[in-house]
């Protein structure tokens, strides 16, 4: 809306009558050291990450164009296509926020992985200081996942291999395992990259490429992460998925009546409930 109203504005010489954005009196010189503060707060994050490699390339190229303006403030507004040099502001602001928040997220992470041997504390924090606990609580200690190769297993049997990239915080519930901890956190719905899709039969396997896959959150049973340095020293050979894929859907189809048969026994003989009914696990 804005950008509609403003060429008007400019031509008939009168407010827009848009009220609610501060006007700073510098705004320039507030933008130009609040992208160096964000990039200098970035420096704290591991430079392998996609978040850091991200945002600090748009905060170059942004600040770039603050600098070459030289005061020029419509110019800034045009090239920058934020609205007004206010909302260039506005957003400025809330990204250095974001970027100090996920320095603390890895802080936290790595204090407890030091400590936690040596010697056992507990947090009783106020209210107020509930948002120094996301990395520990809910998908938050899904963080240190992000940007690594994973492998996921979903409830119809299917095994996934590919890169974390993103995830959001609703779902059901999930047990995450990686190389030295085991958490529970509530599920998250899942977007990988470069996913490919392994079925198995004896010493051998084989992969179709899925490429960018989205999983809800409730269709994983187990997400971990894949070690790189002993990922090439498993024992199996890699054939063609059609040579494999009949081999793998009789081996799903013999493993279904087994489980079938197994669940028939454990309902009839020692109470247990029937598989998606009341009292299920899943």
């Amino acid at each position: 809306m804005f950008r509609l109203t403003r060429p008007l504005a400019q031509a008939l010489k009168r407010t827009t009558g848009i009220t609610g954005l501060a006007v700073h009196p510098n705004p320039l010189p507030e933008l130009t050291k609040t992208y160096e503060s964000t990039l200098s707060v970035l420096s704290g994050i591991p430079p392998s990450s996609v978040y850091r490699q991200g945002v600090e390339a748009l905060t170059l190229r942004k600040l770039k164009i603050v600098q070459a303006a030289e005061g020029n403030v419509s110019l800034v507004e045009k090239q920058l296509d934020e609205g007004q040099i206010e909302e260039s502001l506005d957003i400025a602001s809330d990204e250095l926020k974001l970027a100090a928040k996920m320095v603390e997220w890895k802080a936290s992470l790595n204090f407890t992985t030091r400590f936690q041997d040596r010697q056992p504390f507990s947090l009783r924090p106020a209210a107020s200081n509930m948002d120094s606990l996301i990395p520990f609580t809910t998908s938050g200690s899904l963080v240190d996942c992000v940007d690594r190769k994973m492998l996921v297993i979903l409830r119809d049997g299917r095994k996934l291999h590919g890169v974390l990239r993103s995830y959001d915080q609703f779902g059901g519930s999930l047990r995450a395992y990686s190389r030295c901890t085991v958490d529970t956190c509530p599920s998250a719905n899942l977007v990988l990259e470069d996913t490919v899709e392994r079925i198995y039969h004896g010493n051998a396997f084989a992969e179709s490429w899925r490429g960018l896959y989205l999983i809800r959150g409730e269709n994983v049973v187990l997400l971990g992460e894949i070690d790189l340095d002993r990922e090439d020293d498993i024992p199996l050979r890699q054939v063609d998925w059609h040579l494999l894929e009949p081999y793998h859907k009789n081996d799903t189809e013999a493993k279904k009546q087994r489980e079938e048969a197994k669940s028939q026994i454990l309902y009839e003989q020692k109470g247990f409930c029937k598989e998606g009914g009341e009292g299920d696990g899943y």
